[in-house]
């Protein structure tokens, strides 16, 4: 049995909150050694930090806390073009440790794809329906997907929305995952101070003309929107359109900085009621971790109806698709303890550990 692999991370190692921080930490807990390259600074980072991104040009290898961190730089972030795809796979490849390259390895980014030529065992781990979140390169995309299903020796996808990706191929199936660091204490009532929160990425997959709707047929309510910014073309800043919506509602709804799922405890358990205004077409295929950090705090995620957890139902979830159901739903909200109670209970059954038992027997060679 391989007793290491690599993961071609979407993400930087901090803030560790989306999958591939779970499911790497899950197999630190279970003796394995895993190289973890994070996403790459692009050439914008020459502006301020120079050194650093001559130095991250061939990778630079940190141990934190059992993990093989891997940062690393590049010229043009991969999905922009074919040229930007291959540069990018160039430098990544020499990122890549000696010593774990030719042990499985498991990628998150189709155009990425190539870098994880021979590797013992390919893995390909689809969270996301790509080719509608780069729609001005859909047809690319597509083509490397189709790649992957011709590859990869293990397809693995969050919701079975997304097998349609990999003609052909049988995928596994594999949901998000609830942090069992939000379980270690019992949930708490709602406080009833009619907050709303948002947690996860800030991006165009968020509909702010139904959240400006919202707010302002229910002026009772307030919103925290907790997590990093990632809208195309502003790097990690905020958008123009979220700067106005934030000024539009100055003293109502408030902009935090990302934190680890651990520290979203504090957000969650503050609030009434979690929120997914997520475009349709962005969230076909997803498991919502906030379904599953909210289910952990016995909280429910209203949500536009194509936002799942990727199982076939759940207790935490509340659906609307329009400004008037939203502010219907919001009039009479109220969370009963038979509720959260089930809420929980559901969230309990639902932990990365249960979900890393399967994912591994994909990963490792046996």
């Amino acid at each position: 049995m391989s007793t290491s692999f690599t993961v071609l991370s979407k993400s930087r190692w901090l803030p560790s909150i989306r999958r591939e921080h779970a499911l790497t930490r899950e197999a630190i807990r279970n003796n394995l050694a895993v190289q973890f390259i994070e996403a790459p600074n692009d050439v914008r980072a020459v502006r301020h930090h120079p050194l650093q991104w001559a130095t991250e040009i061939r990778g630079v290898t940190e141990d934190r806390d059992g993990v093989l961190v891997t940062r690393r730089a590049t010229v043009v972030p991969g999905h922009k073009n074919d040229l930007a795809a291959r540069l990018d796979v160039t430098l990544l490849r020499r990122a890549l440790s000696p010593r774990l390259s030719a042990n499985p390895l498991v990628s998150y980014l189709p155009w990425q794809w190539p870098a994880s030529s021979g590797s013992s065992h390919r893995v390909f781990d689809c969270t996301d329906p790509w080719p509608h979140l780069f729609a001005h390169r859909e047809r690319a995309v597509r083509d490397q997907m189709l790649r992957i299903s011709q590859e990869a020796d293990e397809i693995i996808v969050v919701s079975n929305d997304l097998a349609d990706y990999f003609p052909g191929r049988v995928v596994r199936v594999i949901p998000n995952g609830v942090d069992e660091a939000l379980l270690a204490t019992p949930p708490i009532a709602p406080p009833g101070n009619l907050v709303m929160l948002y947690l996860g990425t800030l991006s165009e997959r968020l509909d702010f003309e139904l959240l400006g709707r919202v707010l302002s047929a229910s002026p009772q309510w307030s919103l925290e929107l907790v997590g990093p910014c990632s809208f195309r073309g502003f790097g990690s800043e905020p958008s123009t359109e979220l700067l106005e919506f934030l000024g539009r509602f100055s003293g109502r709804v408030a902009l935090h900085d990302p934190v680890s799922r651990a520290a979203a405890q504090v957000y969650i358990d503050r609030c009434d009621l979690m929120i997914a205004p997520t475009f349709r077409e962005y969230a076909v295929g997803q498991s919502s971790m906030k379904t599953f950090d909210a289910a952990a705090r016995g909280r429910q995620v209203l949500s536009t109806s194509a936002v799942t957890a990727g199982t076939s139902t759940s207790p935490a979830q509340v659906f609307a698709d329009d400004a008037e159901s939203w502010s219907n739903v919001l009039r009479t909200y109220e969370l009963t303890n038979s509720a959260m109670i089930e809420i929980r209970s559901w969230a309990e059954q639902q932990t990365w550990s249960v979900r890393f038992e399967d994912w591994i027997s994909y990963v490792v060679l046996k």
